[in-house]
């Protein structure tokens, strides 16, 4: 079996089109236990990557816990319209990744102090990109208003630390400026005691990496602030 943790390598779904569901059985075949997708439609197709492996462990009689199972998805920018609305798109992702054949799990609840079973949270929810632009995809050429990247963290942090519906939380497609002055914000928030939700940086950073444009400046803020780097595209695209 294919070690992926150990490796670092995981399975990106974008672009499988049609042939999503036997791509992903035949990932999880030959042992990829760490998958990447996404909310948004023409690139991905979510809701099959979810039924690829609900399909595959439940004929294989598989646990997700002792499999190790990694699900990742990101929402869209045209979906930040509202900290309610990112929470809700995060809940309605893992039911639909991670629902109907992954049991509850037992996790730390350090707001409360004490333990709290939940269903299998997702590995990593990602904003996809912080805003729309003209040419990344088509719901951009026309998109509702939504919030700016600080006020959409919120909803982020609230599903990992409230919610509980994500261990981890990242950012995707973002310049170094824009993630600096994330930090800036969690960190002000943090030595003013906010709680409400919790201030937390991100877990993740997803970024376009190939040997040719290795991302260096952000590589190098990821590994200043604890942030890991996941590449993707990485042999180019």
């Amino acid at each position: 079996m294919l070690n992926s943790t150990a490796i670092g390598v995981g399975f990106g779904t974008a672009g499988l089109g049609g042939n999503t569901y036997h791509a992903v059985q035949m990932a999880l075949e030959v042992g990829f236990r760490k998958f990447d997708t996404a909310e948004a439609d023409w690139w991905y197709d979510q809701k099959t990557v979810g039924k690829a492996i609900r399909d595959y462990f439940l004929d294989h009689g598989l646990s997700c816990a002792t499999e190790n199972l990694e699900l990742s998805t990101k929402i869209p920018p045209w979906s930040l319209t509202s900290v309610s609305d990112i929470r809700t798109y995060a809940s309605n992702s893992r039911l639909e990744l991670l629902g109907g054949y992954c049991d509850d799990v037992t996790m730390y609840d350090p707001i409360n102090d004490k333990d709290i079973v939940i269903p299998h949270p997702l590995d990593v929810y990602y904003i996809h990109a912080p805003a729309c632009w003209k040419g990344w995809h088509h719901r951009c050429d026309n998109p509702p208003p939504t919030l700016p990247l600080r006020e959409a963290w919120k909803g982020m942090e609230a599903i990992a630390g409230v919610d509980f519906t994500a261990k981890r939380i990242g950012l995707s497609n973002v310049h170094p400026p824009e993630l600096l002055d994330l930090i800036d914000f969690i960190q002000e928030r943090i030595e003013n005691g906010e709680t409400d939700p919790p201030p937390r940086l991100p877990d993740v950073l997803q970024a376009y990496a190939d040997p040719l444009r290795p991302s260096d400046e952000l590589r190098e803020i990821c590994e200043e602030y604890g942030i890991e780097f996941v590449s993707y595209s990485t042999l180019g695209t």
